[in-house]
């Protein structure tokens, strides 16, 4: 009786210890859906350089939608996807990958380059 017990228990550790809690999904590329225009770039020819106000009539668009996918008159269009909290990657229809690192900032999306030499960014404000 003891030995049925002690068994009991046992199992009834091992079926509570393999449970575990679902993993939640976090979509990292939630914030970037949605419409931007852009309104400041920042392209160093080798030294510091401040950022310059895009030209009224001149903004450039860029819409990054629910299904992964972009288009725009800043960019080519493809798909898109966040491969962390800080990253984007685009890929053009023939494949051709650019990787931007990124930051949200309530309606502000400032971008980087990864592939610029020296620094280029492109500062967007979200389109209501």
């Amino acid at each position: 009786m003891r030995r049925q017990f002690y068994q009991l228990i046992i199992a009834g550790i091992v079926v509570l210890s393999s449970c575990k809690k679902a993993q939640q999904v976090v979509d990292l590329s939630a914030g970037l859906i949605g419409k931007w225009t852009l309104v400041e770039t920042m392209i160093s020819p080798g030294n510091s350089v401040p950022w310059t106000k895009v030209p009224n009539g001149k903004n450039s668009l860029l819409l990054f939608k629910k299904d992964s996918t972009f288009s725009g008159t800043f960019s080519n269009s493809g798909s898109f996807h966040t491969t962390n909290s800080s990253t984007i990657q685009l890929i053009s229809p023939d494949q051709t990958k650019s990787v931007y690192y990124y930051s949200l900032h309530s309606d502000t999306l400032i971008t980087f380059g990864s592939t610029c030499i020296e620094a280029c960014g492109f500062k967007f404000l979200k389109v209501k």
